[in-house]
């Protein structure tokens, strides 16, 4: 998923009103906190408009997997027998480190907003499932599985720990039972248009 903001306004006559500011392959840097090129479009960072939305009441954000260019570690564990080498598990640390100072300077930001929202932060859910068998035909072993959930597992406990440190919410989504490779799957598969990405009912759960 993109890195992304949504912000819920209740003042508005008829009830809920939803600005959704989300943009694909979108980062803190270049789409939350500074500007990002789109289809030739150059777009405003989406917290500036953000902040325009001065009656929100809650803002919910996604970020880190883009950051971290997560679709890229998924398609390097599908090529190799290992993905947990030394230069892989470096390159990983280096991306971790970089996103966690961006990831600070994005809460400064939206514990600064107007009228102070209720934030939001989500953490990733585990699309692979325990018996992720349907994965093998992508070259996702067993063993590079457990790295990426490893690698998953650390990129939340840092989204969770930044934003109960700043007094944010961190809800971790429950695809327990509807994960890849099950009957009624959350989560896009290898064939869809965008897999690993959460399908209708997963964006709902």
């Amino acid at each position: 998923r993109s890195s992304d903001l949504y912000a819920e306004d209740l003042s508005a006559a008829d009830g809920w009103r939803v600005l959704n500011l989300a943009c694909n392959g979108a980062t803190i840097t270049h789409g939350l906190l500074g500007p990002q090129t789109q289809h030739g479009q150059r777009l405003p960072p989406q917290l500036d408009v953000a902040e325009q939305a001065k009656h929100a009441s809650v803002v919910i954000v996604s970020v880190g997997a883009d950051d971290l260019d997560w679709a890229a570690e998924v398609r390097y564990c599908g090529s190799v027998p290992r993905c947990d080498d030394r230069a892989t598990t470096a390159y990983f640390q280096q991306q971790l480190a970089s996103f966690s100072k961006n990831y600070l300077d994005l809460l400064s930001r939206l514990a600064n907003l107007p009228n102070h929202p209720q934030v939001i932060v989500n953490r990733y859910y585990n699309p692979f499932g325990a018996q992720p068998g349907c994965l093998g035909q992508a070259g996702l072993t067993p063993v590079n599985l457990q790295t990426l959930d490893s690698r998953l597992n650390t990129l939340n406990d840092m989204l969770a720990k930044g934003a109960t440190q700043i007094g944010f919410s961190s809800p971790q989504p429950d695809f327990a039972g509807h994960q890849l490779c099950t009957p009624q799957p959350y989560v896009q598969g290898l064939d869809d248009a965008a897999p690993f990405h959460p399908t209708a009912a997963g964006q709902l759960a």
